[in-house]
């Protein structure tokens, strides 16, 4: 018998510090559901020491070069590393910023 029952994939992302009580309230409720299966992931924020050591080892430049732009990149996106890479990759996009990985 085939299976008739549907299916659908849902990838939600938020920031604890920025829901709301109703928001909880739903979640929880989904959590409660057996016809739903919820796997949560806590991904915790980047420091600007994180961001500064990552952004070093791509573009392969030093710490005094690399701090300024790396705190910048943190405000913009106050750690969520979701966001930085995301930020980061169109800023190489946009040839903001210039990749050379074989140097």
């Amino acid at each position: 018998l085939p299976d008739t029952r549907n299916r659908f994939l849902f990838v939600g992302m938020y920031r604890d510090d920025e829901v709301t009580g109703t928001f909880t309230i739903r979640y929880d409720s989904l959590q409660r559901s057996k016809n739903v299966n919820i796997t949560s992931i806590h991904l915790p924020s980047m420091s600007k020491d994180d961001i500064t050591e990552m952004i070093m080892s791509e573009l392969r430049l030093p710490k005094r070069i690399i701090l300024h732009f790396s705190d910048v990149i943190h405000k913009k996106t106050s750690g969520h590393a979701l966001f930085v890479v995301q930020l980061l990759n169109s800023l190489v996009r946009d040839n903001i910023v210039i990749y050379n990985p074989t140097k």
